[in-house]
């Protein structure tokens, strides 16, 4: 199906079929990388495609993966990694989750 049909405003350029993975939007900018590095590191390790819509003021972002099974499933644990890196680095600060926290995450990486 055509994401575009259903709502979404951008359309995925990478080939098909697309599994969606919803992350909170407050992890996004760990997960993307300074420049989409991150996310360019993921791609090399898994060959998997990741197309991530432009942000929308929702409490989650819906990552869109597409590869094989493998590739997907790799990407996927990649992904939840950084979830929880993030998660650990703030329980270590003693801090929730925040943009401003994923930020000191990311310089602190």
């Amino acid at each position: 199906m055509n994401f575009n049909q259903l709502g979404v405003g951008e359309i995925n350029p990478f080939p098909g079929p697309h599994t969606l993975l919803p992350i909170p939007a407050v992890y996004s900018e760990a997960i993307i990388g300074h420049q989409g590095l991150t996310i360019k590191q993921i791609f090399s390790r898994t060959f998997c495609y990741i197309f991530v819509p432009r942000e929308e003021q929702n409490e989650e972002r819906v990552f869109q993966l597409s590869g094989s099974p493998d590739a997907v499933e790799r990407c996927s644990l990649e992904i939840m990694s950084i979830v929880t890196e993030v998660q650990e680095f703030c329980n270590e600060k003693g801090e929730t989750v925040s943009e401003s926290s994923v930020y000191n995450f990311l310089e602190d990486r």
